[in-house]
């Protein structure tokens, strides 16, 4: 009979795209004590109840109650370090009201304030950053990339975030920048809705800003679909590619 003792020499060569997987799985336990104690209280937003957001290696916590939530909360931290040697910086954390930013994107204290506090801002930031690289000499085909790979995610990434969309008025003054942009600054000779058409269709593939939108939403919603789903079965699901990895050689064990 095997020993059920622990693993005691393991780990990943450096780079190994294994080593986030076994982070969050390592982790993984600790968030669902905290989700279960009756003691720690979250925000509630329609019937359930939020506590923890998870993001690589920082730890985002919303509670109340906190005469109660964090005395417990600290009491997990310090059972769960002793265990796996986990341990948090208290010295490095906060506690921070509402109206901070966090990755990017800032939490007002009211939802109706999202949209001017962080949309509005973006399309400022990428309207100025497109006159600045107007100015460049890029070719054509350039500038259409340099819209998907620099100014696209900074448009996605805040309303991904808040799943909000954009206002008709700024699709169409974005779209009006971009076509001012590709044309570098001269009368556009093609049509925007031509550019954004497949090359295979006589276009240039140039981002749709209202389907990445419709894409990015759809994308999250599958996501909360999914959460319905079996978790037995969607656990199986997520460590198939990771047993795929380790017999593809990418985690090495200590001898």
């Amino acid at each position: 009979m095997q020993s059920l003792r622990p693993v005691e020499r393991s780990g990943t060569a450096q780079g190994s795209p294994l080593s986030p997987l076994l982070f969050s799985l390592v982790l993984e336990p600790f968030a669902i004590a905290i989700r279960q104690s009756s003691t720690i209280q979250g925000t509630v937003i329609g019937t359930t109840m939020h506590k923890i957001l998870l993001y690589t290696d920082d730890i985002l916590l919303t509670l109340t109650d906190t005469s109660n939530s964090i005395p417990e909360l600290i009491s997990c931290v310090k059972e769960f370090g002793q265990i796996s040697g986990y341990k948090v910086h208290f010295t490095k954390s906060e506690i921070m009201p509402l109206g901070f930013t966090y990755l990017g994107v800032k939490i007002t204290p009211k939802i109706s304030q999202h949209y001017a506090e962080n949309v509005n801002p973006m399309i400022k930031h990428i309207k100025a950053r497109m006159v600045g690289l107007k100015r460049l000499p890029i070719s054509f085909l350039g500038r259409i990339n340099l819209i998907k790979m620099i100014i696209l995610p900074k448009i996605i990434y805040p309303l991904s975030m808040l799943f909000i969309s954009l206002k008709r008025n700024n699709i169409k003054n974005i779209n009006k920048a971009l076509s001012d942009f590709i044309s570098a600054g001269r009368k556009p000779k093609i049509k925007l809705d031509v550019l954004q058409l497949p090359k295979e269709q006589g276009g240039w593939g140039l981002p749709n800003i209202t389907n990445y939108i419709t894409a990015m939403q759809a994308r999250i919603i599958s996501i909360w679909i999914m959460k319905s789903f079996d978790q037995h079965a969607l656990l199986i699901k997520i460590l198939r590619p990771v047993k795929k990895l380790h017999e593809s050689g990418f985690c090495t064990i200590g001898s």
